[in-house]
């Protein structure tokens, strides 16, 4: 379809009807060796399969406002140059261990306001220069202790709108040397456990937990939390 398009660098297709991406389109024996960036935001997509993508110099790649409910675990495996990866706004429920394996370069992911209640073990293994994580307005409920390991870089991670009930000592310890900003407003924490959960973030920036279910706060909750300059604790309205 694309093969004549030599000197392509940017894709939009947005808006259309597209159900579905047929293996080789943007294959990596296509002719699009210079495309950086494809934008498939508001279409009808309903699945990605396995290396449906092999565009190894694409940077920047627009999945938003589909119908995603499934993505094959290496689909983007082969864009060995990605950087920014945007999967708001679909059916996801489930992440699985190898979904972004291959994305050493990546810096930013969104994927807000989708259904996931499963962050499979070592999913974001790998993603050694991301910068930004938005898993807000989904279904979690807990978090495994490494389920940010591996993420040496991160500085703003978003869990805000989920359901998340309790949060382990090791939960962000991974995280302590680079996070900045972590919102965590409007999930069900009550407050127990909190410092334990904190206590490795020393650099932190800024902190959000509004709009949960706290009744109360250890003494000791925010002592670990000693770069923090901004703190919201406010109820909901």
């Amino acid at each position: 379809t694309f093969d004549a398009l030599v000197n392509l660098s940017a894709l939009n297709l947005s808006r259309n009807r597209l159900r579905a991406i047929e293996k080789g389109v943007f294959g990596s024996e296509t002719l699009l060796s210079k495309l950086t960036k494809l934008d498939l935001t508001e279409n009808q997509l309903e699945q990605i399969e396995g290396e449906c993508f092999g565009l190894a110099n694409l940077t920047e790649l627009r999945l938003d406002a589909n119908n995603l409910g499934s993505i094959a675990n290496g689909a983007f495996k082969a864009c060995t140059n990605l950087e920014l990866l945007y999967l708001g706004q679909n059916r996801l429920e489930r992440l699985e261990s190898a979904v972004f394996e291959g994305l050493y370069r990546l810096k930013e992911l969104n994927l807000s306001e989708n259904r996931i209640g499963t962050i499979d073990e070592n999913t974001f293994d790998g993603l050694e220069c991301l910068d930004w994580l938005d898993l807000s307005t989904n279904e979690l409920v807990s978090l495994a202790e490494n389920t940010f390991s591996g993420l040496s870089h991160l500085r703003t991670l978003s869990l805000h709108s989920n359901r998340i009930n309790t949060l382990t000592p090791g939960t962000f310890a991974h995280l302590g040397s680079t996070l900045n900003y972590l919102d965590l407003g409007r999930n069900e924490l009550n407050g127990a456990g909190l410092q334990q959960a904190f206590k490795h973030l020393a650099s932190l920036d800024k902190l959000n937990v509004s709009e949960n279910f706290i009744g109360y706060l250890e003494p000791d909750t925010f002592k670990g939390l000693t770069g923090l300059s901004e703190l919201v604790v406010a109820a909901a309205q």
